[in-house]
C-alpha cells in the first residue's frame, strides 16, 4: 500500500526532479506567446486544433518538436554524447503557469 507521503504534490515534484537528474533531463520554464505557438504547432501538423487551448497538450507537442530537433542535429553522435540520451521518444514535464503565478489564463 502506498503511503500518503508519496502522493503529496511536494513529494511527487521531488521524485520527478530526482528522476530527471538521473536521466540527465531538465524541466525548463520558457515564456512564450501561447496563442502563436499553438497556432504554429497546428499549422505544422504537430497539434490538433481542438487541443490548441490545452497547455499540457501544447507542452507535449513542444517536447516532441525539441526531441526531433535534437535527433536531427545530433543524429550522427553516439548515444553517450546525445543530449537526450538514448530515449526513442520525446516527453515534456508540464508546469502550468497557473501553479505559481496565478496568471496562466488563456
Amino acid at each position: 500500500m502506498r503511503s500518503q507521503a508519496s502522493t503529496r504534490p511536494g513529494a511527487l515534484r521531488s521524485r520527478r526532479c530526482r528522476e530527471r537528474k538521473a536521466s540527465r533531463r531538465a524541466s525548463l520554464r520558457v515564456e512564450v506567446d501561447i496563442f502563436g505557438l499553438a497556432d504554429a504547432l497546428v499549422e505544422d501538423g504537430r497539434l490538433q486544433q481542438w487541443d490548441s487551448e490545452d497547455s499540457k497538450k501544447i507542452a507535449l507537442a513542444v517536447g516532441r518538436l525539441l526531441h526531433e530537433f535534437v535527433e536531427r542535429v545530433t543524429r550522427h553522435a553516439p548515444d553517450s554524447a546525445h543530449p537526450l540520451g538514448s530515449s526513442s521518444e520525446g516527453d515534456a514535464d508540464v508546469c502550468d503557469q497557473t501553479e505559481g503565478t496565478g496568471s496562466g489564463e488563456r
